[in-house]
């Protein structure tokens, strides 16, 4: 598995059902795998029938209780995703009553995921910050907090306040606190100074696959501005 990803649990016995054509259905043994970023189901019989959901792709979880005259009570879980503008509906059932709850476990899963957000995507004009005050997540620790930072987006530069965190820059103007952004190091691709029409700035650069923005801040005076360099910097490796 990649460094950031995390098993949360792997079950032996989910049953899949897999439309190999349009009409006909067929119902495959297989092991889910639970991770922090998707759920992965490979089939006993044939491992190269797979299939690997992330979780940034569902959008609804249900579940189901069924009756089977071999194994009894069981649980279906249904999992509605979205991939650009194609749906998916996958359909998996615990055949082991005695282990853990399927659905109750991929929900927790998902819910985790979709309240962790800000940990691994950039913000734009989202609700990070309350009372001119940066909404500090779990573990959350913020290093630095400099005040009459310019964001050099529009033609006359916006003033307002700079936060490092080790999780991510944020920033929010202080006029309206709704005009900010929060951008976490994984998506950070190049920090460096670059002259501007406002003078020496701060320069982040974002990866493409998350909007390669470039994101432009005068901090003075220039001994301020380096040693945030600096910071960022280190906290980035």
């Amino acid at each position: 598995m990649h460094i950031n990803v995390f098993m949360c649990k792997k079950l032996e016995t989910i049953q899949n059902l897999l439309f190999i054509t349009l009409d006909v259905p067929v119902l495959l043994i297989g092991k889910l795998t639970v991770t922090n970023l998707r759920i992965i189901w490979r089939s006993t019989a044939k491992p190269s029938v797979n299939l690997s959901i992330g979780l940034m792709c569902i959008f609804q979880i249900k579940a189901r209780k069924a009756t089977s005259k071999l194994r009894g009570q069981t649980e279906s879980v249904y999992i509605l995703t979205k991939c650009k503008k194609t749906q998916f509906e996958f359909i998996f059932t615990n055949l082991v009553s005695d282990t853990p709850k399927l659905f109750a476990l991929i929900l927790a899963v998902h819910r985790s995921y979709e309240t962790s957000k800000l940990y691994r995507e950039i913000k734009l004009r989202g609700a990070i910050i309350d009372n001119q005050t940066l909404k500090v997540l779990p573990l959350e620790q913020v290093y630095d907090k400099i005040n009459g930072v310019m964001n050099l987006c529009s033609s006359q530069g916006t003033l307002g306040t700079m936060y490092i965190t080790n999780v991510r820059v944020a920033w929010h103007a202080n006029t309206n606190e709704a005009f900010n952004i929060s951008v976490p190091y994984l998506h950070l691709i190049s920090i460096k100074m670059r002259e501007s029409k406002f003078g020496l700035a701060l320069v982040l650069e974002t990866h493409k696959d998350t909007g390669g923005y470039v994101l432009g801040f005068r901090i003075d005076p220039q001994e301020k501005l380096r040693s945030t360099l600096q910071q960022i910097n280190s906290l980035y490796r």
